[in-house]
């Protein structure tokens, strides 16, 4: 005789989620894209200042580049992977990285018509690098955290 409490389900038990079976950021893309978006316009606000503060003339201008563009290619790697597109890894860094790049060379275009502030190709040089440190700093920890997967097997 079939027991019939061994079949049967939990009451949640083949509901799918709204979005799918992923959870996480990668799945939330109004709010990645809203944080990427914010952030493009926190960077374009911050190159309209005229003035920079003494503080932040303390730092030399390439190292705040690269901060700013290795936190923008990081914001762009998640959104680039949330749904409808949902690039995988690594295509999402070659568009992350392409996307900071052309963020960057308007960003310069639109100091040079700022007072006080001027286009510069290092500032451009200095932003690739930090937007490509960044997917290079998301390859290697996806790499790592496919190795232990594999090693826990």
């Amino acid at each position: 005789m079939l027991n019939k409490d061994k079949h049967k389900r939990s009451p949640g038990a083949g509901r799918q989620r709204p979005f799918g079976s992923r959870t996480g950021l990668t799945n939330r893309p109004m709010l990645v894209w809203g944080i990427l978006v914010g952030y493009c316009a926190l960077v374009f606000v911050g190159s309209s200042i005229s003035d920079v503060p003494r503080e932040l003339s303390k730092i030399p201008d390439y190292v705040l580049h690269f901060i700013e563009y290795f936190i923008m290619g990081l914001l762009a790697n998640v959104a680039f992977r949330t749904r409808p597109l949902s690039f995988r890894i690594g295509m999402a860094s070659v568009i992350a990285a392409l996307f900071c790049v052309a963020y960057a060379v308007s960003d310069e275009f639109h100091q040079f018509f700022v007072r006080g502030r001027y286009a510069s190709l290092p500032d451009i040089g200095a932003d690739l690098l930090g937007a490509a440190f960044a997917q290079i700093t998301i390859l290697l920890l996806a790499g790592l955290r496919t190795s232990r997967k594999r090693n826990k097997r």
